[in-house]
């Protein structure tokens, strides 16, 4: 499923893109946050039944119950996380807020398996992990990652999109094309690489 609105796909269609166009990650993406919240709560009430006869229960439980409202808010906070292309730049929503100028952009990195599968301008690069096994336990990450974007700038600073995005526990099988399609939006917004060098930076 293409979670990109407001343009026209112009991978098909060819034609440029004039409105935003968003990227989210995969529906899965936030389920091991919320599956962790439901785990960590029930341990926190068997806990508390255990304070009932013995002190060490209560002060176990808050512990576990800290633990519960922080994977709960994380699952909260990532829904909002996205991608957003405009004339103006990229717009990237995490737990903050960050535009990033066409003017900056350098190059347009793929990481991870759709790497080879996306067809790359000169300028664009690819990056492989050296493996592509989780980090067991771990839902973030650089090793827990299968399939990336990272936008590359002229300070040679790496900003890694929220989306498009593949991890191990979340496929997305439209993840090639959303690659390519970031591609060629970045081509049209800023450029190609070889004017982009000349102009000025921000």
């Amino acid at each position: 499923m293409d979670d990109t609105a407001g343009a026209p796909d112009v991978t098909a269609s060819g034609e440029p893109a004039t409105a935003a166009t968003v990227y989210r990650p995969p529906p899965g993406y936030r389920r091991p946050f919320i599956a962790r919240f439901f785990q960590y709560l029930l341990i926190t009430a068997v806990l508390v039944v255990i304070g009932s006869t013995t002190l060490i229960g209560y002060y176990v439980g808050s512990i576990t119950a800290v633990v519960a409202l922080g994977y709960g808010i994380s699952y909260l906070w990532r829904g909002r996380f996205q991608t957003t292309l405009t004339p103006a730049g990229i717009e990237i929503r995490r737990y903050g807020n960050r535009h990033v100028p066409w003017s900056s952009v350098r190059a347009i990195e793929v990481g991870g398996y759709g790497a080879a599968s996306v067809r790359l301008s000169p300028g664009y690069r690819r990056r492989g992990y050296k493996s592509a096994n989780p980090v067991w336990g771990r839902t973030s990450g650089a090793p827990a990652e299968l399939a990336t974007v990272t936008v590359v700038r002229f300070d040679n600073k790496r900003i890694l999109l929220p989306a498009p995005l593949v991890t191990a526990w979340a496929s997305d099988p439209s993840f090639t094309d959303k690659a390519r399609q970031l591609q060629q939006l970045c081509d049209q917004y800023a450029g190609p690489v070889e004017l982009r060098s000349t102009l000025p930076h921000s």
